[in-house]
């Protein structure tokens, strides 16, 4: 062979591939000759190899399926500054959309991460939303607590206590962060459940 030929190595579940050139000058397959030290089997017969491999530590060694780091930056987050109730999407470090907010958060500054997101999503009301009405309080976890529309169309949960909704209006009683429905559309379609929260003082 003119070119030179390389060796793959392969794991079984195929999530490695490691590829390093051999430098060999020819190789042959022939069909089972005796194994010597000179040949390596391959697919039922034999590669004979006509120098050393280099070690696979070489600078010519590649590793296949290895993450591309140059992803992060086109990977949407949202950072959330106190200081002005502003809620920034961002994507690396250029802001897409940006909204003033409503509420607060019991968060301090810090890394978080996008724990749940609902579509039309359930608010659930503690008993004084039912003392405040003069209705009598249902028991723990009944089906009577769970209200839609409270948080709007969409909403993003950083944990079970704290979300950020497109609620009609603010009010204490349902807490969190409210910002524009059309701008908490937008924000609820970019991001996934994972992604990153940053609040910041």
């Amino acid at each position: 062979m003119d070119k030179k030929a390389r060796f793959s190595l392969f794991t079984l579940s195929l999530t490695v591939l490691i590829s390093s050139s051999l430098g060999l000058t020819g190789c042959a397959i022939s069909p089972a000759p005796d194994a010597d030290l000179s040949s390596t089997q391959l697919a039922g017969g034999y590669i004979s190899l006509n120098r050393v491999a280099p070690p696979i530590a070489s600078p010519s060694t590649l590793l296949g399926f290895m993450p591309d780091a140059s992803s992060e930056k086109d990977t949407p987050w949202l950072k959330l500054r106190l200081r002005d109730n502003t809620l920034l999407l961002m994507k690396g470090d250029a802001v897409v959309e940006q909204s003033k907010i409503e509420g607060s958060l019991a968060l301090e500054p810090g890394i978080y991460s996008l724990q749940h997101k609902q579509r039309s999503p359930l608010w659930y009301a503690g008993d004084e939303y039912f003392t405040l009405r003069g209705l009598s309080v249902p028991t723990v976890g009944d089906k009577e607590r769970y209200r839609r529309g409270a948080l709007g169309d969409f909403a993003l949960f950083v944990d079970s206590d704290a979300s950020i909704h497109s609620a009609p209006i603010w009010t204490q009683e349902v807490g969190g962060l409210r910002i524009d429905d059309e701008k908490m559309k937008k924000i609820y379609y970019a991001l996934d459940v994972g992604a990153k929260i940053q609040v910041t003082p």
